[in-house]
């Protein structure tokens, strides 16, 4: 593939954040703080695995979708892509350890990254041999 393996979605931004509290009369930390949380928070092996799992069936879906026009305009607007999976910055951390790649600089915990697709099923490969290993 020639697309680069992780593109930037959403990265923490002081501007970000001043134009999210404007518009929400600084209610969104307290409404987002779960969300937060859960996206910050590590996943066990077990769990890492049913994640990646339900990520890449996203993928394969919206890849199926992306072979017609309705389909990519269905993408489009639910913001799905066929060629990423979207990860926050703490579990690409995880994905990309046990895919056995290196973590880029700059990669912030609370960011939005997406990863393409195959290194995505890579690290799910390995994660299920790991534990049919050690069965």
């Amino acid at each position: 593939m020639n697309s680069p393996a992780i593109k930037v979605l959403a990265g923490p931004s002081l501007t970000m954040q001043a134009a999210s509290e404007t518009t929400t009369a600084g209610l969104s930390g307290l409404l987002s703080a779960g969300s937060l949380a859960v996206d910050l928070m590590p996943h066990d092996r077990e769990d890492l695995v049913v994640f990646l799992h339900n990520k890449l069936a996203m993928a394969r879906m919206a890849q199926a979708k992306s072979t017609h026009f309705l389909g990519r305009l269905y993408n489009r607007f639910a913001g799905e892509d066929p060629e990423y999976v979207e990860f926050s910055g703490a579990h690409l951390k995880q994905v990309l350890a046990f895919a056995g790649r290196s973590v880029p600089g700059g990669v912030s915990a609370s960011g939005s990254y997406g990863l393409r697709v195959d290194i995505a099923q890579q690290a799910l490969d390995r994660l299920r041999q790991e534990g049919a290993e050690a069965e």
